[in-house]
């Protein structure tokens, strides 16, 4: 008798690789209606229109093991999850959402893509998982939540290496940008819901790259 089939990992990179090719054709298809004359879609229409691409990636995809002689997964959601995290890597927070849409969660601290705290309603501070395969990924989540998921579109740039936020949930996002080592991007952020909160975050020059905290107080009553 066949047991049940193991839930199939999403892989960052790929991910990261199919919304890479999503944004350049939604890019190319803002660029054929200006050229029209036609008014920008709607919200609602852009993210129908975003769903179809990344619908229609995924099965390339697929397509593309298929033909080169691989397997697929055997996990029947696989395809799904994708294209949901493809979604969610477009137009939310990717892997962090799952811990946004947590009621347990209280807070999160981030401290580049690798470092993650997490604070339970019901079990205290303990370490999170990664929620990006580099801190570039992390940007481009927080990138993500500034432009799409906040009450007010915010940048979150190096010439805007600040920013604080309200999410649509009432969490605040606080988050700062800090040159690494090189040119490498290093950054901090804060999630913060359930209490009124201030956040803030400094950082201090140190032989390889900016060391950034995030730190929050709960205001009385």
């Amino acid at each position: 008798m066949t047991g049940p089939v193991s839930e199939t990992p999403v892989e960052y990179e790929l991910v990261k690789a199919l919304r890479v090719q999503v944004a350049d054709a939604m890019t190319r298809a803002k660029q054929e209606r200006d050229r029209r004359g036609l008014s920008e879609l709607s919200e609602p229409d852009e993210r129908q229109l975003a769903l179809s691409l990344i619908t229609s990636a995924v099965q390339a995809h697929q397509a593309e093991i298929v033909k080169a002689g691989g397997e697929l997964p055997a996990d029947t959601g696989y395809d799904l999850r994708l294209i949901m995290a493809v979604d969610s890597a477009i137009y939310a927070a990717g892997e962090l959402q799952e811990l946004l849409d947590d009621d347990q969660v209280e807070n999160i601290d981030i401290n580049g893509c690798d470092e993650v705290w997490i604070s339970y309603a019901d079990r205290g501070k303990v370490r999170g998982a990664p929620i990006a395969a580099a801190d570039e990924d992390l940007v481009q989540i927080v990138q993500n939540l500034a432009a799409y998921a906040s009450i007010n579109a915010r940048p979150f740039t190096r010439a805007n290496p600040e920013l604080d936020l309200r999410l649509p949930d009432g969490s605040r996002l606080s988050a700062v940008m800090g040159a690494g080592s090189g040119r490498r991007c290093r950054s901090a952020a804060t999630a913060t819901r359930r209490c009124s909160c201030r956040s803030w975050s400094s950082w201090a020059p140190s032989t390889s790259s900016w060391r950034c905290s995030c730190r929050r107080r709960c205001a009385p009553g």
